[in-house]
C-alpha cells in the first residue's frame, strides 16, 4: 500500500513535518515528488505566530473583555 508522507524539499533536503517513514537508511528507496501548486512556507510556526499576535492585538483594541459594573 502507499502512504504519503508531508515533508519540505530544501536546498536538496527532505524535512519531515509530519510521521517519518520507516526505511533503512542503508538501501536505496524509490520516491515520487509532487509538487504543490501553492508554495508553503518553510517556518510555518513563525507565521501562525505573526497571524496569532496580530489577532491578539486587534481584540485587545477593541475592549471586549473589559468586565466593569457600576454600581
Amino acid at each position: 500500500m502507499l502512504k504519503t508522507f508531508n515533508a519540505i524539499l530544501k536546498n536538496n533536503s527532505i524535512q519531515w513535518l509530519d510521521q517519518t517513514p520507516d526505511i533503512n537508511l542503508d538501501n536505496s528507496v524509490e520516491v515520487k515528488i509532487t509538487f504543490l501548486e501553492e508554495e508553503i512556507s518553510t517556518n510555518p510556526t513563525k507565521s501562525n505566530g505573526q497571524k496569532m499576535s496580530e489577532a491578539l492585538n486587534k481584540l485587545a483594541k477593541m475592549n471586549n473583555f473589559s468586565f466593569y459594573k457600576s454600581f
